[in-house]
């Protein structure tokens, strides 16, 4: 029993949660970002593709960028602190927004930074036309509503979405976006199960999904992500037996407090570091 305690103390099984609240979504530290807003430049057409001149030519990516923008903006029900009313306006190019960034040569929208303002409304299905938007950071709001599915068609995405109150299930197509290093779903109203399709991110370190109305087993998938360094189901109606651990051997803290799981902890959790 004492060998066992000791193998298992290796990765920490907490009866508390840490104090992060919120959901999100997100790729890149804040460090990476977290000077680059009101116009300011954080990727370059470089990072983007050579041949993005395949994609749209520039007038109408411009025309659709800002109306994309500006269907965004119209979403917005409260802005308290008038940050997009004074700060974006139409006569203005999408780049000098507050929050957007843009590519030096071509002027796309490259990232859209918008955490902190106590904004709320919903997520405007349109920003999925930004073709060229690798990062969105809409964190610390209070957006409701579903995650729109058309972010789907941003493959190279990136997003924080922390501490908002989205509802509805979790999307499927998280699973579509192959950069995502960071999924955050903190006190939401998510409803049905964790989806198989998380397993499908290859640089996904940390997954954290607490919520009380998430049910059924925890998916195998999200066992065999090499990856993974962190990962919180902690939740009060996930059942079933803890999977087998195929492929975590990156895998530091494991929390899965307070749900109806039943069996024995798989022998592999002795061997994660």
């Amino acid at each position: 029993m004492d060998g066992e305690s000791e193998r298992i103390d290796k990765v920490r099984i907490r009866v508390r949660i840490k104090n992060r609240t919120g959901v999100g979504v997100w790729g890149v530290d804040d460090e990476e970002v977290g000077d680059e807003e009101e116009g300011s430049t954080s990727l370059e057409d470089d990072d983007i593709d050579e041949d993005e001149d395949n994609y749209l030519v520039e007038d109408d990516y411009v025309g659709d960028g800002k109306n994309a923008l500006v269907s965004f903006k119209n979403s917005i029900t409260s802005d308290p602190y008038a940050i997009l009313s004074t700060n974006c306006s139409q006569n203005t190019s999408v780049c000098s927004w507050i929050g957007a960034s843009c590519g030096l040569k071509h002027q796309r929208v490259t990232a859209l930074n918008l955490s902190g303002y106590d904004l709320a409304g919903t997520v405007a299905p349109h920003l999925g036309n930004l073709t060229f938007l690798r990062y969105l950071d809409i964190s610390s709001n209070s957006f409701t509503g579903i995650l729109p599915f058309e972010l789907s068609e941003l493959h190279r995405l990136r997003v924080n979405m922390g501490m908002n109150s989205f509802t509805g299930e979790i999307p499927t197509w998280l699973g579509s976006l192959p950069q995502l290093e960071k999924l955050y779903l903190y006190n939401n109203i998510f409803l049905g199960i964790i989806p198989e399709e998380i397993g499908n991110l290859p640089q996904l370190e940390m997954l954290s999904i607490p919520s009380s109305s998430l049910t059924e087993n925890i998916p195998s998938s999200v066992f065999n992500i090499s990856s993974l360094k962190f990962m919180d189901l902690s939740n009060k109606s996930l059942s079933g037996n803890i999977p087998t651990f195929h492929n975590v051997p990156k895998l530091e803290e494991l929390y899965l407090l307070r749900n109806n799981l039943q069996g024995i902890i798989p022998d592999e959790i002795g061997n994660l570091s």
